[in-house]
């Protein structure tokens, strides 16, 4: 901590902040870690946005800027939905700090940060949970985890245990896509999800129609069109 501090003086008059910048933030790293105190998150962004508000003109500011949307985002990750609504907007936060860092300094490292940071908190996903068997001719459920989506399309493929087996052991990821898009369609649907744009991970119970007996293979995206640069499981 001394040999920080020693740094923040050598260069506490230089005319571009941005080695000290990089200091002051080591050194709020270094105290927040070592800090025992309850209100040491509340404390460390206090200090966070007093630096970046300090050099605000200056394109490095936008490596505050980052530092404060990480804490968001680790906020963000701690909600818990079944607890409580606590950290529940952390992420979108974080993507408002992006935003700011990205349009005053878009060419700067710390808004290029921002920006990845960003495309990882937008980014969608979905995964489907089913029973491992469901009554023949009645609806049956899946539980659906998702992010970022708003509509979901289904499409049930008319497919036999063993062409399935046949093509999954040629192809994988996006060659087993195409690959699966191609085949006949039994049934397809749309569904709309909950999603309040808070930019975090949601469930559902998404009811399935009735099918007879036999293998069916199930796809979801967040396009209809199913496309490669679609979301696709």
């Amino acid at each position: 901590a001394k040999v920080l501090q020693e740094l923040i003086k050598f260069h506490q008059n230089d005319a571009d902040p941005s080695a000290l910048i990089d200091v002051d933030l080591k050194r709020l790293k270094f105290v927040k870690s070592s800090a025992i105190l309850d209100l040491k998150d509340s404390l460390y962004l206090v200090a966070l946005q007093g630096l970046e508000k300090k050099f605000e003109k200056f394109p490095a500011s936008t490596e505050v800027s980052y530092a404060i949307a990480t804490h968001y985002t680790a906020k963000g990750n701690l909600y818990n939905p079944l607890k409580s609504e606590e950290n529940k907007w952390m992420n979108k936060k974080a993507i408002a700090k992006c935003d700011e860092a990205i349009k005053a300094f878009p060419s700067a490292f710390g808004a290029k940060n921002c920006q990845s940071l960003k495309s990882q908190l937008l980014q969608k996903s979905v995964t489907m949970t089913f029973e491992e068997g469901n009554a023949p001719n009645k609806p049956f459920r899946s539980l659906i985890d998702y992010k970022n989506f708003s509509t979901i399309h289904f499409r049930i493929l008319n497919m036999t245990y063993e062409s399935y087996k046949k093509l999954i052991r040629k192809e994988y990821g996006d060659d087993l896509i195409k690959q699966l898009v191609k085949e006949p369609v039994l049934k397809e649907w749309s569904q709309t999800l909950v999603d309040d744009a808070d930019y975090q991970q949601h469930a559902a119970e998404v009811k399935f129609p009735e099918l007879p007996l036999g293998f069916y293979v199930v796809l979801a995206s967040d396009n209809k069109t199913f496309g490669l640069k679609d979301q696709v499981i």
